[in-house]
């Protein structure tokens, strides 16, 4: 194997953190502001390896003893119920499972199938044991890409052979193309390939834009890797899209090495997805239902995103992090922009009851129904308001 010294420099660092955390985690108390710290010294020298990835065509160093033993460390059952630890740790064991995923096949190798096992299996698991709330998102997110990573290094034989064989053919047109791209048509491929596979479709192109995201720096990296297009097009989508260009963005705004009119770009499109509202979804024209039967209601596809950017937003500004305190003013009024409009949609929605109950008041009941609706309209004004008492109370 060839090395570099600067990337064996950047191994060399990271297997220092990992023993640290590794050392920390098996106590029975530990740091919990240096575990943080560790986490996000791990996420920043991963960056540095996904942008030597992009680079370099000379075969480096793998990333697998660090997967192997952030494996071990998350699936420590000891923590299974410290969901605060598994926020801090999955973003960085997400990211070197994903490296691995390109480096196995831009070089052409395969990774020993208990070890996928053993990721596929962890986070199967882990899933269903962090709690559904909003200061939990990320970490479920970052799990599930994981999982989806690890599912595409399960292939048998053929398929592996002929995602190398394309692979190959990406590479002997790769000439002068930018790291981002390089790194976008391998996990094209992968994705091409794999279709009669239980990858989530969603995977394949969070996969794509956060790789190339941990190369944006400066206004053109973002113009040409995240183009106002896919932004739109994610929005558009809601879902997991929107909570995948959540994390991405606010993955910018915590970076140290980002541009300011970068974080500037990036918190504009944040509070898009903060005040987007699905009302299609949520606001269904009841008085055209004449039956129980007919009536269905759909979550908000926005509101993930919401609690995910607001709880982040939240934290960070508590916490004084001066990438974050200077949009105070403008995270509140965006705050106070949602409720008006839950409001109004929640006023339109006992109007749309009364009207439906006054019409087929025999022949239909909506009683269900309509708890369901007022219910989780009213969910969302509650969590507005205390989301404006908290970011009210803090003291900067």
């Amino acid at each position: 194997m060839i090395h570099n010294n600067n990337q064996s420099k950047t191994f060399q660092s990271i297997g220092n953190v990992i023993e640290t955390i590794k050392s920390s985690v098996c106590k029975s108390k530990f740091e919990r502001l240096d575990l943080d710290h560790q986490c996000r010294v791990l996420e920043g020298l991963a960056i540095e390896i996904v942008s030597k990835e992009g680079t370099d065509s000379v075969l480096g160093e793998f990333v697998t003893p660090f997967v192997v033993d952030l494996n071990e460390i998350v699936s420590n059952q000891r923590h299974q119920h410290d969901f605060s630890f598994h926020s801090a740790i999955a973003k960085p064991y997400r990211m070197f499972i994903e490296i691995l995923l390109v480096q196995c096949i831009k070089y052409q190798v395969r990774l020993l199938q208990p070890t996928i096992d053993s990721i596929i299996q962890f986070t199967g698991d882990i899933r269903y044991t962090i709690p559904r709330t909003p200061e939990f998102i990320e970490a479920r997110f970052d799990y599930s890409c994981a999982s989806q990573a690890a599912k595409l290094l399960n292939t048998n034989k053929k398929v592996w052979t002929d995602i190398v064989n394309s692979v190959l053919n990406i590479g002997s047109n790769a000439v002068g193309q930018n790291p981002f791209s390089l790194v976008s048509s391998i996990v094209d491929t992968v994705n091409h390939v794999q279709k009669q596979y239980v990858i989530s479709p969603w995977y394949h192109q969070a996969a794509t834009l956060q790789l190339g995201s941990y190369l944006i720096k400066t206004e053109s990296d973002f113009t040409q890797i995240l183009p106002t297009a896919t932004i739109t097009k994610y929005m558009d989508l809601g879902g997991k899209h929107s909570v995948v260009l959540a994390v991405i963005l606010l993955n910018m705004v915590s970076r140290d090495d980002v541009e300011l009119k970068v974080k500037n770009k990036a918190v504009e499109y944040l509070f898009k997805l903060l005040s987007a509202v699905d009302q299609s979804s949520i606001t269904n024209d009841i008085s055209k239902k004449l039956l129980p039967k007919d009536f269905k209601i759909k979550n908000d596809k926005y509101f993930s995103a919401f609690c995910l950017i607001s709880f982040v937003f939240k934290r960070e500004i508590k916490a004084k992090n001066e990438n974050y305190l200077e949009y105070k003013t403008n995270f509140s009024i965006m705050l106070a922009k949602r409720k008006e409009l839950m409001d109004d949609l929640l006023a339109k929605q006992y109007k749309n009851i009364d009207f439906l109950q006054q019409k087929k008041p025999k022949e239909v009941s909506v009683k269900e129904e309509e708890n369901i609706i007022l219910n989780f309209l009213s969910s969302q004004v509650n969590y507005i308001k205390a989301l404006q008492n908290d970011i009210k109370n803090l003291v900067i």
